[in-house]
């Protein structure tokens, strides 16, 4: 991972082919003392793991994807929970036939290159456990 700080506010992020997205943002955040912000980027990779959640089972069901990935965006919002970092992403990518996927990101492996802007955010915003649907949700 390569990066530059271009303002108070943002950075520019390149991650490199074989580097796993969400733990090396999650990491970038604590290096850098990021506690709040948004992020968005896009790339290729050669595997995703998506989760979305289901309302009746209270839990999250994953899908693994694995090939040459073309990811059309990547959102996330950044904040904490305890004393970690928590980078809640979501993605949108699309396979070799053209047929696009979406939902809440687990993994993401970098097949080519993966370029990432973050935007911190003054202030601090904390999550906290939702034990009715099992969630981590703002503390707000």
């Amino acid at each position: 991972m390569e990066y530059r700080k271009l303002d108070k506010y943002h950075y520019i992020i390149r991650i490199d082919k074989g580097d796993e997205v969400l733990s090396g943002l999650t990491e970038f955040c604590k290096w850098e003392d990021v506690k709040l912000g948004s992020l968005s980027g896009l790339g290729i990779a050669s595997k995703i793991v998506l989760s979305r959640y289901d309302i009746d089972k209270k839990q999250f069901v994953e899908k693994t994807f694995e090939g040459s990935l073309e990811v059309n965006n990547l959102y996330a919002n950044i904040t904490k929970k305890k004393d970690y970092n928590v980078v809640n992403a979501h993605i949108n990518f699309s396979d070799s036939d053209f047929n696009s996927y979406g939902g809440k990101l687990v993994e993401c492996v970098v097949g080519v290159t993966f370029e990432i802007v973050i935007t911190v955010i003054s202030g601090n915003v904390n999550r906290k456990d939702d034990d009715f649907y099992d969630l981590s949700i703002l503390d707000i």
